[in-house]
């Protein structure tokens, strides 16, 4: 197990929701992935942070 402080959390579930919002408006990948998948990826993440708070 690793300390992380809490304001970094915040802080990566605010990235996290940035990318979503970019998804949202229409950007895509630029690996060429699913934008549906990432966006499933970032939630999920957004999710298991939120539980370690």
């Amino acid at each position: 197990m690793i300390a992380v402080h809490e304001a970094l959390i915040h802080r990566t579930i605010r990235e996290l929701g940035k990318g979503i919002a970019r998804l949202d408006s229409g950007v895509v990948p630029s690996d060429g992935g699913d934008p549906g998948e990432l966006r499933t990826a970032l939630n999920d993440n957004i999710a298991a942070l939120h539980a370690e708070l």
